[in-house]
């Protein structure tokens, strides 16, 4: 074993001197000349310029490399294998950079031989911003507005805008050799050649300025937000927010939001005075440091404990810091709308800390939490960790009950809250040693009430039962081919409703006949339909038969519905009901995108996957799958199905999901394909 060793690293040796060997010959030899040079006598900033060079020399060339510097600032480089004598050219970049001063560049050509000696010409290069007679602003979705100069390098273009706008701005080259410049957003500011949107937004809707600066890239307008004279950073486009010490029973003022008096101020840290001084608000929990997020999606001021300015707070030993409510999607702050199911980073819940061990939250019953079922949990932090599990939490409330083995908070059984009741939830804290040792009892109390917005849906003739102001559910009987009728206070709203078109198609219903629950959701702003089959007699969820018949439920991560904000998770009870569209034939149509700010529709997540299919809603029969050959390329079986090793799916594209069961419960084939 030992020479076979001494013999390996002899090998090693000689590989290594063979690899040197050019370079060790020729060291320090040879004089690579640069002849024929040629290279642009001058250029514009954001220009790809051509250069070209003869490079010669007695032994073996390496490379040529051209550099391109502004001052003693390398900002642009290229390297050119050079194994023969010859003529060389390419392109070099002459990068568009902010507050650069019109000057002269140094353009070095370099050229290197296989003994390491160079040689190199070095170019004065004037440099230039070229005369953009106009900007084009070109929206997110498409539109384009034409941004005529208005004096240097300022460009303007006043239209009819909402209040908020997502744009690039496009330099359209004017010369041969330049190229189009995109002005996009990264990193919170405007930079060249940057994918994301600026988002522009101003006080109002209507016809406003926007300007851009090409030369400071300074951009206008954006909202600017100020809590107590302090000027909010802009998170995203639709979040500002900004840390600071928050005093108990001390008056704040937020500046700067259009018609704020409408917003929604979490009333466990603000109270504030009427609508003529609605942007004083008084702090209400226990003194300490904080973060204010104005969220103009929800029209919202959100309140978050923070441990330092980038940390959120956690819960101490001593009972301090902060407790956070994770949930399901029956509660969310301002309104159930806004629920991310078991999310913790997106959904997680501050409550107010207000008095020392004590904190406290407060719903709205129809608004903030679903009134007839809802299941949440406490934890330390805003992330899966330290919890207030089945011994650490118990409940004196007849209407919020603590499950005895993980602490989940449920309504409890034979109970509702009553519709626009206001809700304070209370956990008081016992301490010990050690963090190990808190534990909590929590306390409710109905304290007020609140007028609830109702609506009348009726589906096919079926008046629905309100579960909140965005959700109404109702059991219906549907036949496949059906004409399907949906209104709201009498006025049709089933055109503008989604539903994959496993279920609706041409306003007929698809799947085959049979009873069904039906949930309408988010009837204020995106409208979507999902359905649940049932057994005949509607008194439970249709599980699948032996046959292959009745109903195939789904769960799991990288699926969603209506779109993957709403990702159907392992959370029993809410599992995805397949549509039988065909006897025995089960079918799921939806597009690819991302995790977070999918659209309406996009129901498989392009990078990632892991579900399974089950026989009934929840855990009990699940299926050993057999994949198709077309679906092999797309997604693999390891238990779950995932997407295959190396995959992705095209983001936009249309995917078919279908799973035969016409051989019977035990058999079934499950193919995945692009449409």
């Amino acid at each position: 074993m030992k020479k076979i060793f001494l013999l390996f690293a002899v090998l090693l040796t000689i590989v290594g001197c063979k690899t040197n060997e050019t370079s060790f010959k020729y060291q320090g030899e040879g004089n690579p000349q640069l002849t024929e040079c040629s290279v642009p006598s001058s250029a514009n900033f954001g220009d790809s310029i051509s250069f070209g060079v003869n490079v010669s020399d007695i032994i073996p060339l390496s490379t040529l490399k051209a550099e391109l510097y502004y001052g003693d600032v390398l900002v642009s480089s290229e390297t050119i294998r050079t194994k023969e004598n010859g003529n060389y050219s390419s392109k070099l970049e002459v990068p568009y950079l902010k507050n650069i001063p019109e000057a002269s560049a140094k353009l070095i050509l370099t050229a290197t031989n296989v003994g390491l000696v160079t040689s190199s010409e070095e170019f004065s290069l004037p440099l230039t911003y070229c005369n953009y007679p106009f900007l084009t602003l070109v929206g997110e979705s498409g539109d384009e507005y034409r941004m005529d100069k208005v004096s240097g390098s300022l460009y303007e273009v006043t239209n009819n805008f909402p209040q908020k706008i997502k744009a690039h701005i496009v330099a359209k080259s004017q010369t041969a050799s330049g190229n189009d410049i995109v002005f996009g957003w990264e990193g919170g500011s405007v930079a060249p050649n940057a994918d994301g949107y600026i988002p522009f937004s101003n006080a109002s809707a209507g016809n406003y300025t926007i300007s851009f600066d090409m030369n400071s890239y300074e951009a206008n307008p954006f909202v600017k937000l100020y809590f107590n004279n302090v000027e909010m950073e802009m998170e995203n486009d639709e979040n500002y927010y900004v840390v600071a010490t928050l005093q108990s029973g001390s008056v704040y003022e937020l500046t700067g939001i259009p018609s704020f008096e409408d917003w929604n101020i979490d009333s466990d840290f603000f109270s504030r005075n009427d609508a003529a001084d609605a942007q004083k608000l008084t702090f209400l929990p226990m003194s300490g440091l904080y973060k204010v997020t104005a969220n103009f999606k929800h029209s919202y001021l959100k309140i978050e404990a923070m441990s330092s300015q980038t940390e959120l707070a956690v819960l101490n030993a001593d009972g301090s810091g902060a407790v956070w409510l994770i949930g399901g999607d029956s509660q969310a702050k301002p309104n159930i709308k806004n629920a991310s199911s078991w999310n913790p980073e997106a959904g997680g819940l501050c409550l107010a800390r207000i008095d020392d061990k004590k904190y406290q939250i407060t719903f709205t019953a129809g608004i903030s939490i679903n009134a007839k079922s809802f299941d949440f949990k406490f934890f330390h932090q805003k992330s899966w960790g330290g919890e207030f599990n089945g011994s650490k939490i118990t409940s004196t409330s007849d209407l919020f009950e603590a499950n005895a083995e993980s602490g989940n908070i449920n309504l409890a059984d034979g109970k509702e809250l009553e519709m626009g009741g206001v809700y304070q939830i209370t956990l008081e804290l016992t301490t010990g040693s050690t963090i190990d040792d808190i534990t909590a009892v929590l306390s409710a109390v109905k304290v007020g009430d609140v007028p609830v917005p109702v609506a009348e849906i009726n589906f096919c003739g079926k008046v629905l039962t309100m579960i909140d102001p965005e959700n109404f559910e109702g059991v219906v009987d549907l036949t496949q081919d059906q004409t399907l009728t949906l209104t709201k206070d009498g006025t049709s709203i089933l055109s503008g409703a989604y539903a994959s078109v496993d279920w609706i198609e041409n306003s007929k219903f698809v799947p085959v006949s049979g009873k069904y629950k039906v949930r309408v959701s988010n009837i204020t702003g995106e409208t979507s339909l999902r359905f649940n089959r049932l057994t005949a007699d509607g008194s439970g969820e249709m599980e699948l038969q032996d046959d292959g018949s009745g109903a195939i439920w789904a769960m799991g991560w990288g699926i969603g519905y209506p779109s993957l904000d709403s990702q159907i998770g392992w959370d029993p009870g809410k599992a995805y009901c397949m549509p039988e569209v065909a006897p025995k034939v089960y079918q799921m149509t939806g597009t690819a995108g991302p995790e977070n700010g999918s659209s309406i529709g996009d129901l498989f997540r392009f990078d990632y996957m892991s579900f399974k299919f089950f026989g009934q809603d929840g855990w009990g029969f699940e299926f050993t799958e057999v994949l198709a050959e077309t679906a092999k390329t797309l997604i693999k079986n390891s238990g779950n199905l995932e997407l295959a090793d190396g995959v992705n799916l095209e983001q936009g594209a249309t995917y078919v999901l279908t799973i035969d069961c016409s051989a019977g419960k035990n058999s079934p084939i499950i193919n995945f394909e692009k449409r």
